[in-house]
């Protein structure tokens, strides 16, 4: 530094020398000393200023950011977060059970119409064939059909006595004149032993209530009662003129085309019934209760198909179900009590048959009945009174009148 120093005095001495100079020269002032500090405090001074630059264009791009730019997507601000006390959300329980058996009901009752679909076209299929021409225009009412007095024999195990009872049927009509039930075997009168199932070739040839005359109207004035029990007066003027095939297409057809067509289609259970087509006449009759389930008509034929098949119980437990009075439905207790004395509920048979008695004691079958369930819990003196009246009133079928003179003989001599 001391070297400059002189340097400067040195120049500004020759400058004093130069003529033609003013005399009021400027002065060299020798240079001062440069240090470290004074280098850090001028580049403070640069710094501030791009500080400053660098923070208003951070809030210049926040502000921009911020706001959005034109056409461009606005920013997703986070939302404040308030806690609030967690409230619990009590869901009701479903009744698994109840949706269980709902479900299975709807099953059972989807089951059983396509059950009866499936029947009813199977029955239409048997009975197609050979059924082009079918005569339906009869010009007579038919008479009225009166039930003629048949029976079965019922009877029990040996060492009980004897105890045979009358299934109710319907005589068949002058082209079908065979008996209308089996005959039981004699047995010894020392201890006869009776048989326990009901014959095969049961006759069932007449619906519940005969079929009335009826004048000729037209056809707006009927109501559907009587078209159909025109439609069994005709199907029966079929088969008694031996067009049987005819007889039961007719049924069935209008049975299935109308559903309330109780009779036409117990009179179809019947036929086929009696012609031995169990299984047809028993899958008529559980239609028939599906849509009716309280149908005298249909439980019958049901129960005498069970008792035909040796399970009497079944037929019992079906007709004691919301059975009607002795005297709107005599027949429907007289079933009953020869299937309660075939299953051998001998105490229930004999209330029932002295029920029937007390309604129409002019029955010689349902004293007949009586003899056999007093005989079947030992009442034998009143057994013998019921069989000697039994014989008085007549009508019983030669098996059943040789029975009740045997047992009359055989209590007397005891």
């Amino acid at each position: 530094m001391s070297l400059v120093n002189d340097m400067l005095r040195d120049l500004d001495s020759r400058r004093r020398q130069v003529p033609g100079r003013d005399a009021g020269a400027e002065k060299l002032i020798p240079a001062v000393e440069f240090t470290p500090e004074r280098r850090g405090f001028q580049a403070s001074k640069l710094v501030l200023p791009v500080l400053l630059v660098l923070v208003v264009l951070a809030v210049v791009a926040l502000f921009v950011f911020d706001i959005g730019l034109p056409g461009s997507a606005p920013v997703a601000r986070p939302m404040a977060v308030i806690s609030q006390p967690v409230v619990p959300v009590v869901v009701p329980e479903r009744d698994s059970a109840l949706d269980e058996a709902m479900m299975e009901e709807i099953t059972r009752m989807a089951d059983r119409v396509r059950e009866l679909e499936a029947r009813t076209l199977t029955l239409q299929q048997d009975l197609t064939p050979g059924l082009e021409a079918i005569p339906l225009n009869p010009d007579g009412s038919a008479t009225a059909q009166q039930p003629a007095s048949s029976h079965n024999t019922l009877s029990s195990p040996v060492g009980v006595p004897v105890a045979t009872a009358s299934v109710p049927q319907w005589t068949p009509r002058a082209w079908d004149n065979r008996e209308a039930f089996s005959t039981a075997a004699s047995a010894p009168q020392s201890a006869p032993a009776p048989q326990q199932d009901i014959a095969a070739n049961s006759q069932i040839v007449e619906p519940d209530a005969p079929v009335a005359s009826t004048l000729v109207r037209s056809a707006s004035e009927l109501s559907f009662r009587e078209t159909d029990r025109q439609q069994v007066q005709q199907a029966l003027e079929l088969w008694q003129g031996n067009q049987r095939s005819a007889a039961l297409q007719m049924l069935q057809q209008f049975s299935t085309q109308n559903i309330e067509a109780h009779q036409s289609r117990e009179t179809l259970a019947k036929l086929l019934m009696q012609q031995g087509d169990t299984m047809l006449a028993l899958e008529q009759a559980d239609i028939g209760l599906a849509i009716a389930p309280d149908h005298g008509g249909y439980k019958k034929v049901k129960a005498r198909a069970m008792m035909m098949a040796g399970v009497p119980r079944d037929a019992v437990e079906l007709l004691q179900v919301r059975a009607p009075s002795v005297a709107s439905d005599s027949e429907y207790h007289e079933l009953l009590a020869a299937a309660q004395l075939a299953g051998q509920f001998y105490d229930d048979a004999l209330l029932t048959y002295q029920a029937l008695t007390a309604n129409d004691a002019e029955q010689a079958r349902w004293w007949y009945g009586l003899g056999a369930a007093m005989d079947a819990v030992g009442r034998s003196f009143e057994a013998a009174q019921a069989y000697e009246r039994a014989v008085q009133l007549g009508g019983l079928s030669a098996n059943l009148m040789q029975q009740s003179q045997q047992r009359i003989v055989a209590i007397r001599q005891n």
